[in-house]
């Protein structure tokens, strides 16, 4: 059964919320001729124009690199009704004016507030490139409510390999250690410290 996708309190009443969840100024009346009766439950009212209405939001994954990344998108179903799955999502390089470089579907029905991510996976780039996806520009085309927001753009991608330091040969490399002369302006004998090996005497200053 269509419903709205709000409910703000208790006593919600139809009128006292818009569906992008601000508030109505004045309230209308939601009893009466001309209003919808249903104090306490969530209904559609009089509307008569229920659509869903797709959205996408593309990010990326770098888990692959350096020699593919994945293009992640997540579609939602932001409308009043649910869509059969099928939905397709077109990937392009360039933007959104850019190359057609792959699709995905989606496989399970999308009810009001649910969602989907599909994956892509592209070979890397070595320098920066804008990659956009598109949901429901190819036929069979679903009605929708609003379609302002059937795409999504990710600029500046790039796949970049990490850089590690390189370990050091210690073969062949003669390690050398410099003994003080001094410390603190005192001799090092005074200290009980010299250069041969510490005795059990000199081990307990």
């Amino acid at each position: 059964m269509p419903t709205r996708r709000i409910w703000n309190e208790h006593a919600y009443h139809v009128t006292n919320i818009k569906v992008d969840a601000t508030l109505p100024s004045p309230e209308a009346n939601s009893w009466g001729p001309s209003g919808f009766n249903d104090y306490r439950v969530s209904v559609q009212g009089n509307e008569t124009s229920l659509a869903p209405d797709l959205i996408v939001n593309l990010s990326a994954s770098f888990a692959s690199c350096p020699t593919s990344l994945v293009l992640d998108v997540a579609v939602a179903n932001l409308g009043s009704i649910g869509v059969p799955a099928g939905v397709i999502v077109q990937f392009f390089a360039g933007g959104l004016s850019g190359t057609v470089i792959g699709q995905a579907t989606t496989t399970v029905p999308l009810a009001p507030g649910q969602s989907q991510v599909l994956t892509l996976t592209v070979p890397a780039t070595a320098t920066a490139t804008s990659y956009a996806a598109a949901v429901n520009q190819v036929r069979p085309v679903t009605p929708e409510c609003d379609t302002s927001n059937d795409t999504s753009t990710l600029s500046g991608v790039q796949c970049e390999t990490p850089q590690y330091p390189r370990a050091a040969r210690l073969r062949g490399i003669a390690m050398t250690a410099a003994v003080p002369r001094s410390v603190s302006g005192r001799p090092m004998r005074q200290l009980g410290v010299s250069k041969r090996r510490r005795s059990r005497r000199d081990l307990s200053l």
